[in-house]
């Protein structure tokens, strides 16, 4: 298989490990799912890796009609709909006004002695400004 079906082995492989467990049961199962199964892997490797991150693709195949349902129907559904799935995800992006972002900037805001009052300059709608409001999990990388 090729270096991009890897890619998404491992990709896929990691959002199953990490980020979905404890948000998603069906995404975490589609994405363990298509880390185990190379035939899909290879399948959601024909998507533009900048357009197959899992949340996107996963939510494209729901709004185009994909089952709500284990992995075994929805990769059934993504073999016969490939070809709709990967136009649709080159014309969706992920919305990244989120949180999350923050989380690079929590440690060295930390280290900052206050108190400090933050202005965002962005789309984020004011989200980045509570950083103490979130929760964050940092991992060292495996390897």
């Amino acid at each position: 298989m090729s270096d991009q079906t890897d890619a998404v082995v491992d990709r896929y492989g990691r959002f199953a490990r990490d980020e979905a467990p404890g948000r998603s049961a069906l995404y975490e199962e589609w994405a363990r799912g298509i880390a185990e199964d190379r035939r899909v892997a290879a399948l959601i490797a024909r998507i533009r890796d900048t357009r197959r991150q899992p949340p996107l693709v996963f939510a494209v195949s729901r709004l185009l009609g994909a089952p709500e349902s284990g992995f075994a129907s929805w990769a059934e559904w993504v073999r016969a709909h490939i070809e709709d799935l990967v136009v649709g995800c080159e014309s969706r992006s992920i919305q990244t006004n989120e949180p999350l972002r923050c989380a690079a900037l929590l440690p060295a805001l930390s280290a900052v002695d206050g108190p400090i009052a933050l202005l965002e300059v962005g789309a984020s709608a004011g989200l980045c400004l509570y950083p103490d409001r979130y929760s964050y999990r940092y991992e060292a990388p495996d390897g």
